[in-house]
């Protein structure tokens, strides 16, 4: 557990780090919104974007709660809550809602309306608050009441930044519809490719050439985790050109201790096994997984999962699931950690027949071809050549598979 002033601490802004102003300009402009919601998966920069807008406020204007599981019960959230407001309003302390607390059944609605009072009655500018780690406290209904109590009263001298890597639960299609409910992505979030090369000149000093930068930027996919992995390379390895920092960030270990330590730690085995079957495929969904499994619940179960969970990935074909490159990457390593190659060929058969009956031949071969089953590759080319010359997607030339048969 986080010590009392961790929790109540905003973090620092490091001199290195990225000025984005157009993510700052829209928090900003916004500033009449009663929130600000910024909902992405792990390592998009939502903590280090709310403590940049921060750092632009007055300090009686602005407090900090890092949330964490043990915020999920009522009565010790509200005490947080009311600890972090108290930083910036000194008569919060003065209140009586800390008696509130202390009574042996605690009232969430007597909570509510008393909060709700004393900030429609305090006198001095508004208070913005950042409630970080949003998704440790999401599944508590009375929580959720609470912060919604405070979104909805338009009254109340108290704005709200909620970090998340779920979507929250509160209902807020009518105060987005209005313009006072804001919401972040996984997309505003994501560096721009100009944004990248400027985070790698001043991290490492390192001026890429644009081909190299294009290529950093096409690995990356704008995940700002990643920015840190590419300045641990920099500085472990000496890495003084492109494609060197090219080859690090494809094939780093610092993803996956990052994906243990930040987004599987509290996942099931069964999860992450699910989820290292299915990167190798390109797109994850009902019908791809039943190349692995018979059990209709367990994909849906894990499908679900998969949805709610803080991995990187964008929604194709409106169902379907796409994992970050990188993450994908990853799971493939465990994948073929925890299969010997003798296992492993069969499933990536399976999932190469799923591609050629779906019509990706590309895919199949490409598949095949990652597990040397080149025969099988070869075959697929013969059978279908004229279907992939119209395609115009294969990767890989006939003759060398010639010469590995």
């Amino acid at each position: 557990m986080k010590t009392l002033n961790s929790k109540f601490a905003i973090p620092e802004t490091p001199p290195h780090l990225i000025k984005r102003p157009r993510l700052l300009d829209l928090f900003s402009r916004r500033r009449q919104a009663s929130v600000i919601i910024v909902s992405a998966p792990a390592g998009y920069g939502k903590t280090s974007l709310a403590a940049q807008f921060l750092s632009t406020l007055p300090q009686n204007m602005k407090c900090w709660l890092n949330l964490e599981k043990q915020d999920a019960e009522p009565k010790i959230f509200a005490e947080h809550f009311l600890s972090a407001l108290s930083e910036p309003m000194k008569k919060m302390k003065e209140s009586g809602l800390s008696d509130l607390l202390r009574q042996g059944n605690f009232n969430v609605d007597n909570f509510i309306h008393d909060l709700c009072f004393f900030l429609e009655e305090y006198k001095g500018p508004r208070i913005w608050i950042v409630l970080d780690n949003w998704e440790s406290v999401d599944q508590c209904k009375e929580i959720r009441r609470i912060v919604g109590g405070l979104i909805f009263n338009s009254k109340v001298r108290l704005k709200l930044v909620i970090n998340s890597r779920v979507k929250p639960g509160i209902h807020l299609a009518k105060l987005r519809e209005s313009g006072q409910a804001i919401f972040v992505t996984q997309d505003d979030l994501k560096f721009t490719r100009d944004e990248l090369g400027e985070a790698i000149r001043l991290r490492s000093k390192i001026r890429l050439k644009e081909n190299d930068l294009d290529q950093v930027y096409n690995i990356t996919h704008g995940w700002c985790v990643n920015i840190g992995f590419i300045q641990e390379a920099i500085k472990q390895k000496g890495i003084k050109h492109g494609m060197e920092l090219i080859a690090n960030i494809k094939y780093s270990e610092s993803i996956l201790d990052y994906l243990n330590e930040e987004m599987l730690s509290n996942t099931s085995p069964e999860f992450r096994s699910f989820v290292a079957h299915c990167s190798i495929l390109d797109e994850i969904s009902r019908e791809s997984c039943a190349v692995f499994y018979d059990d209709e619940k367990f994909i849906q179960d894990n499908l679900k999962a998969l949805s709610n969970s803080s991995l990187p990935f964008i929604t194709v074909g409106g169902s379907g699931i796409r994992l970050h490159p990188l993450v994908r990457a990853s799971f493939n390593k465990i994948l073929r950690n925890l299969l010997s190659s003798e296992e492993l060929l069969p499933i990536c058969k399976k999932a190469s027949k799923y591609y050629l009956a779906c019509g990706n031949l590309s895919s199949a071969i490409n598949l095949l071809y990652d597990i040397q089953a080149y025969n099988e590759a070869l075959e697929i080319i013969n059978d279908q050549w004229f279907q992939l010359l119209a395609q115009n997607k294969l990767s890989i030339d006939i003759r060398e598979f010639q010469g590995l048969k």
